[in-house]
């Protein structure tokens, strides 16, 4: 997923809410994936939407409890 990519590289050239938009995209078709999951939780938090971020790092956890990346982005949206 490319926006990943975006994502963990400070966003270069692309702004963070365009990021956001096509993440939220990826993710309304693969909700059940902790990957897509996590980087939407990451991709809000970076956006200053804490509740969703939280919504998204419980949807990564559902999916992968021991991700610990989407444990820090619950922790980080509370």
């Amino acid at each position: 997923m490319m926006q990943r990519v975006y994502v963990k590289t400070g966003y270069g050239a692309l702004s963070k809410e365009r990021v956001l938009r096509n993440v939220r995209a990826t993710a309304a078709q693969a909700s059940n994936d902790p990957l897509v999951m996590r980087t939407l939780a990451e991709v809000e938090y970076d956006n200053r939407n804490f509740d969703e971020a939280g919504a998204a790092a419980d949807a990564a956890l559902k999916a992968d409890p021991n991700s610990t990346e989407a444990m820090l982005f619950k922790g980080r949206s509370l």
